[in-house]
């Protein structure tokens, strides 16, 4: 049986980033896992990113395959791949797939060795239209840049419809009613108001990532806009109605969505952390 692989590029063999929604990446041909290119993502003071939609009809699981290496003898940068779905009109509609590959975990690639990822997607939901991959980077001081190579999301083909089953036996006649009289006809109905605009033209779709940063002080649970540190990128705690998605990360860790609850300007946690625990919120925002 033959996979289609949706991803466009995923081997990044145009030399360029085509088809990808990227930040603080660049193509490579300095070092490659299959044919002559790999993008390479800037570690800190850097969060980097590659991101792209794909078709996908509901029901259907992907398969996602991509290879990736580190450049030098620091540790490599925490990078984080996740895959969610989406309908016709953009709208979120579940998570379909989570992987984290923590500090430290990935080889360099010196030694022509990479890590190969394979993972399979849960099935989409009712009224999936598309997936979206999102490949992505925290900045972490003293860590080495990442590479990645052959990127894939890999669907299997509808099999073949089965032979037609063997006709039942036809069952009694019922008895014809009575035809009644024809009716009058109606009045024409008034027009209906127009549809709505249909989805955009598929392309690669622009994305946002920005970061609130700050740290545990042993005491609360609960934080807020103040606290963000110099370094955020945001000072402000969005409100989950206005990103796409929200991701936490705690030591470098992605959590769990019901380890907390995000609100406008505050952070809620469910535990108490150690002090100077680094805590990073993610907010990621599909344009």
């Amino acid at each position: 049986m033959s996979f289609q692989n949706l991803i466009i590029n995923g081997g990044f063999e145009t030399g360029t980033l085509t088809s990808w929604s990227p930040a603080n990446t660049t193509v490579t041909s300095q070092f490659s896992h299959s044919g002559s290119f790999s993008v390479r993502f800037q570690s800190s003071p850097f969060t980097s990113y590659i991101g792209q939609f794909v078709p996908l009809n509901s029901g259907e699981r992907m398969e996602f395959l991509a290879s990736f290496a580190k450049v030098g003898t620091a540790p490599s940068t925490p990078v984080f791949i996740q895959v969610t779905f989406y309908d016709s009109l953009s709208n979120f509609l579940g998570p379909g797939l989570g992987i984290t590959i923590p500090i430290g975990h990935i080889p360099t690639v010196d030694n022509d060795t990479w890590l190969e990822i394979y993972q399979t997607t849960t099935p989409a939901p009712a009224n999936t239209t598309q997936a979206f991959i999102l490949i992505h980077t925290l900045s972490q001081a003293r860590t080495a840049n990442v590479l990645v190579d052959d990127v894939a999301l890999l669907v299997a083909p509808t099999g073949d419809i089965g032979a037609t089953g063997a006709t039942g036996p036809t069952g009694d006649i019922g008895a014809t009613g009575a035809t009644g009289p024809t009716g009058d006809t109606g009045a024409t109905g008034a027009t209906g108001p127009q549809g709505p605009t249909g989805p955009p033209i598929p392309g690669p779709i622009a994305t946002t990532s920005l970061l609130y940063i700050t740290s545990s002080d042993g005491k609360k649970l609960e934080y807020t806009s103040s606290d963000a540190s110099p370094e955020s990128e945001t000072t402000q705690i969005l409100s989950p109605s206005e990103v796409s998605y929200i991701n936490l990360f705690i030591n470098g860790m992605i959590q769990p969505q019901s380890n907390y609850i995000v609100e406008k300007g505050k952070l809620i946690l469910n535990e108490l952390l150690e002090e100077k625990t680094p805590i990073v919120l993610q907010f990621i925002i599909i344009n």
